[in-house]
C-alpha cells in the first residue's frame, strides 16, 4: 500500500480493536488492510480481562494474530471509463478506518512510528502520494518504559555493582603500589 511503501518503523496503538474485512460488499471499491498486528497478538474476547487490566490468552475464546488494526478502501465516483472524456481524470473517494484512534493522541503521536504513519495516511486521502514518505526523526522527548525487574536490574547494575567494581579496582591499585 502507498501509505506502508518503504514503511519499516512500528507503531504504537494502546487500546485498539482489530478489524474484519468483508469482501462481499466491496465490488466498486478497492480494500487493502494498512496496519497489523504482530504475530503473537490476539484479539480479547474477554472484556472482563481488559477492565482489570490482566488479558490472558485462550486458545477456544480469543482470536490469534495476525489482526488487522487500519484498512483503506479506494473507489470511483467520477464518470465511469465509458463516459469519462480523453484526458479528463476519474475522481475517486477514499477512506481510513483504523481500530485506534488514540495512536495519534498528544500522549502516543510522537512514539515510534505513529506520526509518520498519521501523515502518511493524510497525504493518501487527500491523494497526495507524493508526501507520503519517512519524515527525519526530530530531537524530542522519547519516553523509555521499563518493568519492574528492568528498573531492578537497572539499579542495582548503575547504583550498586558498578561503583563496587570501581571502590575494588581502586583498592587493588592502592595495595599494588604499597607493596611495589
Amino acid at each position: 500500500h502507498p501509505i506502508t511503501k518503504n514503511f519499516k518503523t512500528a507503531t504504537f496503538y494502546p487500546v485498539a480493536r482489530s478489524l474484519e474485512l468483508k469482501r462481499q460488499n466491496s465490488k466498486k471499491a478497492k480494500i487493502k488492510p494498512i496496519g497489523r498486528t504482530a504475530k503473537l497478538s490476539w484479539s480479547e474476547t474477554d472484556l472482563k480481562s481488559i477492565e482489570d487490566n490482566a488479558p490472558v490468552y485462550s486458545e477456544t475464546d480469543d482470536i490469534p494474530g495476525p489482526r488487522i488494526l487500519s484498512a483503506s478502501a479506494q473507489w470511483d465516483i467520477g464518470p465511469s471509463k465509458q463516459t469519462r472524456k480523453i484526458g479528463e481524470k476519474n475522481l475517486q473517494g477514499r477512506m481510513i478506518v483504523t481500530g485506534d484512534s488514540d495512536f495519534v493522541s498528544n500522549s502516543t503521536v510522537s512514539l515510534l512510528g505513529n506520526r509518520d504513519m498519521f501523515l502518511n495516511m493524510v497525504a493518501w486521502l487527500l491523494d497526495e502520494d507524493v508526501r507520503i514518505s519517512i519524515r527525519p526523526k526530530t530531537i524530542g522527548f522519547n519516553p523509555i518504559f521499563f518493568t519492574s525487574g528492568q528498573l531492578m536490574f537497572v539499579f542495582w547494575s548503575v547504583v550498586v555493582i558498578m561503583p563496587l567494581v570501581a571502590a575494588m579496582a581502586g583498592v587493588v591499585v592502592i595495595i599494588r603500589r604499597r607493596r611495589g
